[in-house]
This record gives C-alpha cells, sequence and structure tokens, in this order.
C-alpha cells in the first residue's frame, strides 16, 4: 500500500510541479483533446451559419433590417443556450472529481495552496473554451461575410469579448457549485435547474415573491429583475454592442420588430416605458453584472471550501 501511494504522489509531482502553470497546461490539453468539446463549436457553427445562409431558423425581416449585422445576433441566439451548457458541462466536476479520486489532497501536498489549485483549474478550462469559441466565431463570421458581407469589425469583436464573458461566467458558476457538493451528480442537479430557470423563470418567481410582500412592481423595476442574471444581462450587452435597440430579447426578434407597427417578438425597453429609461436600465451596466456573476459567487465559495475538510 504504501508503494502504491508513493508511486501515485510520484507521477502526480511528475504532472503537476514542472511549471508554475502545470495545472493548467493540463486542463487545457486534456479538454482540447477530447472529442465531446469539438461538438460546442461543431453545433454552435452548423445552427448559426445555417440561419444566416437561409438554410434553416429564417428570420427574413431581421436579416433585411440587420444586413451584415445579422450573424452576430444568429450566433448570440445559439451561444447564448449552447454556450451555457457547454460551460456548465465543463466545469461541474472540476473540484468533486478530484475530491472523488483522492487526486485533490495529494495535488495539494504539492506547492499548491488550495486557492491557487482553483485559480489555476479554472483558467485551464477558460482557456480551452475560449480557444474553441475564438475559433467558431471567427471562423462563422468569415464563412457568413460570404452571403451577407463582413460584419462591422468593432461590432463583432466587442460581441466576442462579451461571448467569452458570458461563457466564462457559467464555468465560474459551474465550478462554484463543484466547490460546494460533493459529487458531480449534485452540481448537474443544481446548475441545469439554475440554468434554465435564470432564463426563463426567474422574473416570473422573483416578481411572483415580492408582489404579495410590496404590491405591485413598477415596471422598471421589473425589467431590472429580468436582466440581473447571466442570460438576459448576455443578450442586452450584445444587442447594444449590435446596435439594436434596448432590449433583453434576442436580437433576431428585436431586428424582426425594427421596422414593425406593431412589437410582436421582442421587448423593447424605450417603446415599453413612456416617460424615458432610468439610468439603471442602461445596457452599459449589463457589463458589470456579468463580472459581478464571474467574480462573486467563486470567492464566496472559495471560502468554505478552504474550511473544510476534503478527506
Amino acid at each position: 500500500m504504501f508503494v502504491i501511494h508513493h508511486m501515485k504522489d510520484h507521477r502526480l509531482d511528475r504532472m503537476y510541479s514542472k511549471t508554475r502553470l502545470a495545472l493548467v497546461k493540463k486542463q487545457f490539453s486534456t479538454y482540447i483533446t477530447k472529442y465531446r468539446y469539438w461538438l460546442f463549436p461543431v453545433v454552435l457553427f452548423g445552427l448559426a451559419v445555417a440561419s444566416s445562409t437561409e438554410l434553416a431558423f429564417s428570420y427574413v425581416e431581421a436579416k433585411q433590417n440587420l444586413g451584415s449585422r445579422y450573424p452576430i445576433v444568429a450566433f448570440q441566439w445559439f451561444l447564448s443556450i449552447i454556450g451555457g451548457f457547454t460551460a456548465i458541462f465543463a466545469g461541474y466536476a472540476s473540484v468533486t472529481a478530484d475530491r472523488n479520486t483522492g487526486r485533490l489532497p495529494l495535488i495539494l501536498k504539492l506547492p499548491y495552496s488550495r486557492n491557487e489549485y482553483l485559480l489555476q483549474k479554472f483558467l485551464g478550462h477558460a482557456s480551452a473554451l475560449s480557444a474553441l469559441l475564438l475559433l467558431v466565431l471567427s471562423c462563422g463570421f468569415l464563412v457568413c461575410s460570404f452571403v451577407l458581407g463582413p460584419p462591422p469589425i468593432l461590432a463583432a469583436l466587442a460581441f466576442i469579448a462579451v461571448s467569452v464573458l458570458y461563457i466564462l461566467v457559467w464555468l465560474s458558476l459551474a465550478m462554484t457549485v463543484s466547490m460546494l457538493v460533493k459529487t458531480g451528480r449534485r452540481a448537474v442537479a443544481v446548475l441545469i435547474p439554475v440554468f434554465i430557470g435564470t432564463g426563463m423563470l426567474w422574473r416570473m418567481t422573483f416578481t411572483s415573491i415580492l408582489t404579495p410582500i410590496f404590491g405591485e412592481i413598477p415596471q422598471t423595476i421589473s425589467l431590472l429583475i429580468t436582466r440581473l442574471v447571466p442570460f438576459r444581462a448576455y443578450l442586452v450587452a450584445t444587442n447594444w454592442l449590435t446596435g439594436l435597440p434596448n432590449s433583453h430579447s434576442y436580437g433576431t426578434s428585436v431586428g424582426q420588430d425594427l421596422n414593425a407597427e406593431f412589437v410582436s417578438y421582442s421587448t423593447i425597453v424605450p417603446l415599453e416605458l413612456s416617460n424615458g429609461v432610468p439610468w439603471y436600465l442602461n445596457e452599459w451596466l449589463t457589463i458589470p453584472i456579468l463580472l459581478f456573476w464571474l467574480v462573486v459567487p467563486p470567492l464566496v465559495a472559495t471560502r468554505r471550501f478552504n474550511a473544510v475538510d476534503l478527506v
């Protein structure tokens, strides 16, 4: 038993102690070489390009209104869902797997603190997902430019940056849950309802709780509540960067309604509020909201993770 334990320590020492960022490199190489993670860019590329080239999911009015900007909102549509799920499944077992297999206590015997371990695990996952996302968006915009013309450079670059941030938010939340629970199955059981709920049920649930307590909620506050979650904050931010009106709806739907006499597909804030848009509904404020979800939950979870017994 001592020999086996010593051999395991020696293998881990060689694996993780060669360079200061050994864990980052190990995580990156592990995930970038797994074929199932390549399904993310392949599926995202196929769906968004199919929508942009009218092979499927055609939004004729939106395409006419947006022109070369349409591929940006096509990618937004699918990335908001597929990207979130991919990040969740990339990070849900990031800590629990090491903990349940006994690797975590052994890794921490090497020159890593718990904070360094968590940071490098996150950076390894983040670099792999970011690389795949940059690849698919670059190739997608290039292919779509032959059909609709090249998208505005600044808008495309800003969209890519915020999309990477959005993916990392869900990766961060997945790792947060992975720190707090003991098994990957429990992490998934928490993360999937959270993802679905924040996308579809957040505003309804929140208002149903607050209305009996405070009475009727002002429309501006209801709209603010809607965009406090990553999914809606991402839509608001990318709509803004693409040059669309202030809205937490999909850009494809907003594009449909740009010249419509009656808005039927989307919620466009300036049309909803007759007295003007208050400062707290400005689109740029959704960037700090995304940064909050990226940083604060893992920091809170790290304090608990540093205090628990990992054996």
